[in-house]
Protein backbone atom coordinates (compact mmCIF):
# COMPACT_ATOMS: atom_id res chain seq x y z
CA UNK A 1 0.00 0.00 0.00
CA UNK A 2 2.65 2.59 0.89
CA UNK A 3 4.42 1.78 -2.62
CA UNK A 4 0.97 2.96 -4.27
CA UNK A 5 1.19 6.04 -2.52
CA UNK A 6 4.21 6.68 -3.02
CA UNK A 7 3.76 6.56 -6.98
CA UNK A 8 0.53 8.83 -6.75
CA UNK A 9 2.08 10.96 -4.81
CA UNK A 10 5.31 11.64 -7.20
CA UNK A 11 2.60 11.72 -9.73
CA UNK A 12 0.64 14.79 -7.85
CA UNK A 13 3.76 16.60 -7.42
CA UNK A 14 5.11 16.37 -10.80
CA UNK A 15 1.92 17.46 -12.46
CA UNK A 16 2.14 20.61 -10.82
CA UNK A 17 6.04 21.26 -11.01
CA UNK A 18 5.44 24.52 -13.07
CA UNK A 19 3.58 25.78 -9.87
CA UNK A 20 6.05 26.23 -7.06
CA UNK A 21 3.87 27.47 -4.36
CA UNK A 22 1.97 24.80 -4.79
CA UNK A 23 4.33 21.82 -5.08
CA UNK A 24 6.41 22.97 -2.20
CA UNK A 25 3.00 22.83 -0.33
CA UNK A 26 1.83 19.53 -1.58
CA UNK A 27 5.31 18.12 -0.70
CA UNK A 28 5.45 19.15 2.51
CA UNK A 29 1.47 17.56 2.94
CA UNK A 30 2.51 14.26 1.32
CA UNK A 31 5.60 14.02 3.95
CA UNK A 32 3.70 14.84 6.26
CA UNK A 33 0.97 12.07 5.59
CA UNK A 34 4.31 9.43 4.72
CA UNK A 35 5.55 10.53 8.44
CA UNK A 36 2.14 9.29 9.89
CA UNK A 37 1.85 6.45 7.64
CA UNK A 38 5.35 5.31 8.82
CA UNK A 39 4.35 5.97 12.21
Amino acid sequence: MFYFNYFDIKNLIFKDKNDNFLLKTKIRFYYFIIFLMLK
